[in-house]
């Protein structure tokens, strides 16, 4: 019998373990361990059916029950090699769970997968009636549950509940609360835990969530924690760190970590990133000189370093980096396109798109839509529209912010953006101001109170129709309709709209070059009155009113209140005053 089990052992396949079972069954009754090696070698070569089968005929001879147990535990598991999950769930049915073998059951639960993460809760209810639930398990349904937050809370917290080690478990729950933005929850429980029973890996999910919730002085903490705790920080550690400082733009504290930090290429781009967020492309320069002391930049170094001096306006030193990326013999990919496009004007987003085309790289969404807006910056509109059409041509949905691109290149080619805008399923707010600048322009004032009005049903927030009427009331003051910019304005506060600073210094504006002065200071007293804060342009257009009807002292007040007000005095402002006051000495 041990030379059968060990020539199955030995050959691990299962047409021969088949056999050697099948001659030892015209003999005697098959032993536990040549029947286990035989499940075995099933397994092995996911031959989930033959298992199966073979399962079924052992019950009848003779075996333990703890054996046949046994044995169904590796059926289960060839099973689960070739993804029969409901075959493996039908075998471990009718009170044939066994603790001890969480890890089969951990598999089982795995397959069902994130769609069928109720069944996958079903199952596990069923592991705890019957003790079997460890910590594999309830890891597995972590996973499978990682959609559904709330759910995942509730298992960990049974974890904690149980005593069970939950700190490896903890990193999928964090995934989980970073789908659904609840990062908050996951810190919660760091907080509440004793991190002195944490490893590395359990604190770079920590860690993970403060990047995914932009606490980089949490992160600092944990790192520091972790280090107290005699862990060596890794490449893990650092890098979500150095993450939650770079979203919350803190380029200098992620810089700060590059000392200590793993001198790895994915740290140094991982500090680039940072110093790009925050337009610091200088400090950008100086990592990326860094990163060839210690080893050779990729697509990822030098795609940063053009983005980090697009954001500091560096258009030039980007496209230098770009050609030094192009000779360097390393081919530019489509987010190396995208940030460069979005740096050109016209012509050069067309060159670039040709580019794209010779290496066979076909564009997507982002590409097209930072070359549309190129053309739009070169005031190339029929190329814009041209590049709009061949998105859609390539099968390419665009999106709201992509009509929004286009219509805004489109701005003075009225009706073209009336047309592109009823073309958007759902518009925003920004499609709204593109149209109606569009409208404004024309000279389309029906239109215009239109498109606001029907702004207005949308319910967007205040926030972002705010800059909607102010569009239009300055548009109204521009024309010399100052009756409509005030009618709108009162209508607003009719509807006990707050009207924001800008629409105050819109008012005053219009205010200072259509009515008399005692209008302007009747606007002025009404913002005071609201508790707004003033600036510059508000004083700048009172003093203007001031001097339009000789009221040079109230000017003078004006630029006092100014310099009490720690605020800037400009030349325009103390030029329109002096003004003022001369015309009364002629």
């Amino acid at each position: 019998m041990v030379i059968f089990n060990t020539a199955i052992n030995a050959r691990h396949q299962w047409q021969q373990a088949m056999l050697l079972l099948a001659e030892t069954g015209t003999r005697r009754l098959p032993s536990f361990p040549i029947a286990r090696s035989a499940l075995t070698a099933c397994s092995r070569q996911s031959e989930w059916l033959l298992a199966v089968n073979l399962l079924e005929k052992l019950q009848d001879h003779g075996l333990e029950a703890h054996e046949l147990l046994n044995l169904l535990n590796v059926a289960v598991y060839a099973c689960e090699r070739a993804q029969r999950w409901p075959v493996a769930l039908a075998l471990m049915e009718g009170g044939h769970l066994l603790p001890g073998h969480a890890p089969t059951y951990a598999a089982a639960l795995q397959g069902f997968g994130e769609r069928q993460w109720q069944q996958a809760i079903a199952f596990l209810v069923e592991l705890e009636d019957q003790r079997c639930a460890e910590e594999v398990a309830y890891s597995a349904g972590l996973s499978v549950c990682s959609a559904h937050w709330e759910v995942s809370l509730s298992l960990l917290q049974k974890m904690k509940d149980q005593q069970l080690p939950f700190w490896h478990a903890m990193s999928t729950f964090v995934h989980a609360t970073a789908k659904a933005t609840e990062w908050e929850v996951a810190l919660r429980i760091f907080r509440d835990s004793d991190l002195k029973d944490m490893d590395v890996v359990a604190f770079n999910a920590a860690i993970g969530a403060c990047q995914f919730a932009q606490r980089w002085q949490e992160a600092f903490w944990l790192l520091s924690e972790l280090q107290r705790n005699d862990l060596q920080a890794d490449d893990v550690s650092y890098l979500g760190a150095i993450g939650a400082c770079g979203k919350a733009l803190q380029w200098e504290k992620a810089s700060m970590l590059l000392k200590s930090a793993p001198k790895k290429l994915e740290v140094f781009n991982s500090v680039m990133s940072a110093c790009a967020r925050s337009s610091k492309w200088v400090q950008a320069l100086q990592v990326f000189a860094e990163t060839r002391r210690s080893s050779a930049p990729d697509i990822v170094s030098y795609n940063t370093l053009i983005s980090a001096c697009g954001r500091g306006s560096q258009r030039e030193l980007a496209m230098r980096i770009l050609n030094e990326l192009k000779s360097s013999h390393m081919q530019p990919d489509l987010f190396t396109f995208s940030s460069a496009i979005s740096l050109c004007q016209g012509h050069e987003a067309l060159h670039m798109m040709q580019e794209l085309n010779q290496l066979s790289v076909q564009a997507n969404l982002v590409i097209y839509t930072a070359a549309i807006g190129a053309c739009g910056r070169g005031r190339q509109w029929s190329e814009a529209l041209h590049l709009f059409d061949e998105m859609k041509e390539s099968h390419i949905p665009p999106t709201t912010f992509s009509f929004n691109t286009v219509m805004k290149a489109c701005d003075e080619q009225w009706p073209i953006p009336l047309v592109l805008f009823r073309d958007i399923s759902r518009p925003n707010s920004f499609s709204y101001l593109a149209v109606m600048s569009s409208s404004i322009n024309a000279g389309q004032w029906q239109e215009t109170f239109h498109l606001l009005r029907e702004a207005e049903r949308r319910n967007f927030q205040e926030e972002d129709m705010m800059p909607l009427r102010n569009t239009v009331i300055s548009a109204c003051g521009r024309s010399e309709n100052w009756m409509e910019a005030f009618a709108l304005a009162n209508d607003l506060a009719e509807r006990q709209v707050s009207l924001n600073l800008v629409t105050y210094n819109t008012l005053l504006d219009i205010s200072s070059k259509s009515l008399p002065w005692q209008s302007s200071l009747q606007i002025f007293s009404q913002l005071r009155a609201k508790g707004l804060e003033t600036d510059v342009i508000t004083h700048n257009s009172l003093i203007n009113a001031m001097a339009a009807n000789k009221q040079w002292q109230l000017a003078f007040v004006l630029l006092n209140e100014l310099q009490a007000q720690d605020l800037e005095v400009d030349a325009v402002g103390v030029s329109t005053a002096l003004d003022a006051y001369m015309k009364t000495l002629e």
